[in-house]
C-alpha cells in the first residue's frame, strides 16, 4: 500500500470567525506545491546517478572542496553548462582565498 505524506508549514496563523474559509486558497496552493516537490523527490530518487562525480561543494565554500575537484577527480559544478562560470572565473575566485583570508 502506497502512503502519502504531506509537509506543509505556516507560521503564526491566526483564524477568527470572520475569516472562516478565506485561508482555503492558500492551503490548496500550499498542498499543489508541496505535491509537485513530492513527485520531483520521487523522480529523483528513481532516476540512476549519474555517471559524473560532480562536487556541488563548491557551490557553498570556495576554499573547503578544492580537494575534491583538484586531486579526486571530482567535477565542479560552478562550471558551465551545469554552473555560470568559467575556468578563468574559477581561477580568479580561487586566487581570492589567500586575500580573503580563507585559505
Amino acid at each position: 500500500m502506497k502512503e502519502t505524506l504531506r509537509v506543509a508549514a505556516l507560521a503564526d496563523t491566526h483564524y477568527s470567525k470572520t475569516s472562516q474559509g478565506s485561508l482555503l486558497p492558500l492551503f490548496m496552493q500550499v498542498s499543489e506545491s508541496a505535491d509537485v516537490l513530492f513527485g520531483r523527490l520521487e523522480k529523483e530518487r528513481h532516476t540512476p546517478p549519474a555517471h559524473t562525480r560532480l562536487c556541488q561543494g563548491t557551490l557553498l565554500s570556495r576554499a573547503q572542496y578544492l580537494v575534491d575537484v583538484e586531486e579526486w577527480g571530482y567535477k565542479d559544478a560552478r562550471l558551465m553548462p551545469r554552473g555560470n562560470m568559467t575556468p578563468e572565473e574559477i581561477e580568479i575566485w580561487t586566487a581570492a582565498i589567500d586575500e580573503k583570508g580563507e585559505g
